[in-house]
């Protein structure tokens, strides 16, 4: 609730200063936070528009997530956390607006350079019942797993909009940017440990990945109502050829294995607009997201589905 709260206020401050200030100076802006119960993205995008045709655009995003468990299937005592930070930057130092008509029909496209650093960070330390790690006759003592990953993602960023008047205050805006290829470059640490007495159970592995992936796609469509209402509906789709970590085959060491993902993310939603269409609006939205990943080398395909809140500011 606090930080709610601050951001509300940080929100307020900072309408009040660029609708005074730079409305009528080139700058316009998008920022935001979506809350959830154990993670948190917020973003910041600011382009100021060298005339009326060329503009240049920075898009910041910072998500943060933490999932703590005590329970775990086969296992006594269990206490589990991991953490991830996520920090991405599109740079796109030109962007080109034209017009097909003066019917205000407005299309651009951009070009630029997008970057992405993650971290993750696992512990779980689990009491050993059954026996499923341990040696036999060690059952009932602990061991304790970390696996921390590291990776950079750079890659070019092809982008190109469209915003269409139509009839009765309707407008219709749509966004499509893809990355044709990245580059990705993984480090990854993963050990096993536990003092059992038949013999010292510690296996770690190291593994360095660099690999060249295709592609990434991103379509967003929007729907102005009366410049307070927007629906909004977001669809991306990204390949990664990754590698996880896994026992080698004589389960004396970890080595990593190629693994191939498929992820595809949809969303839709509503979001309220408060204020003039021509200054600094607040804006709070509501969306259902669906997240579908296909693992090649676990042979999985996992779904999360959930709902979002949005709160933010736009000019």
């Amino acid at each position: 609730m606090k930080r709610l709260l601050s951001f509300f206020a940080l929100l307020f401050i900072f309408q009040l200063a660029l609708s005074a200030q730079t409305a009528g100076e080139g700058f316009t802006f998008d920022m935001g936070t979506e809350p959830e119960p154990t993670s948190n993205v917020s973003y910041v995008m600011i382009q100021y528009g060298w005339t009326d045709s060329a503009s240049s655009r920075l898009d910041v995003r910072y998500t943060t997530g933490t999932n703590d468990e005590e329970t775990i299937e086969g296992y006594d005592t269990a206490s589990y956390n991991a953490k991830h930070r996520v920090f991405e930057a599109d740079i796109l130092p030109y962007v080109r607006y034209f017009s097909m008509d003066e019917s205000g029909h407005e299309f651009c496209w951009s070009v630029g350079l997008s970057i992405q650093h993650s971290k993750e960070n696992e512990f779980a330390g689990l009491f050993d019942v059954n026996g499923l790690m341990l040696d036999p006759g060690d059952e009932g003592k602990y061991f304790t797993m970390t696996d921390e990953k590291r990776a950079f993602i750079i890659a070019p960023r092809l982008g190109f909009s469209a915003k269409i008047p139509l009839p009765h205050n309707i407008g219709l805006s749509a966004e499509c940017f893809v990355h044709p290829f990245y580059f990705m470059s993984l480090k990854q640490n993963m050990a096993y440990h536990s003092d059992q007495t038949t013999s010292l159970f510690d296996y770690s592995g190291n593994n360095d990945v660099s690999r060249i992936s295709s592609p990434y796609i991103s379509v967003k469509l929007s729907l102005d109502l009366f410049s307070n209402f927007r629906l909004v509906t977001l669809c991306t789709y990204q390949h990664l050829d990754f590698q996880q970590m896994d026992w080698a085959d004589d389960f004396n060491s970890l080595v990593g294995y190629d693994d191939k993902q498929d992820m595809f993310s949809f969303r839709c939603g509503l979001e309220l607009l408060s204020g003039n269409a021509k200054s600094a609006r607040i804006r709070g939205g509501v969306y259902y997201q669906i997240d579908v990943n296909k693992s090649s080398y676990l042979n999985t395909t996992t779904e999360n589905n959930r709902w979002i809140i949005n709160l933010g500011t736009e000019l």
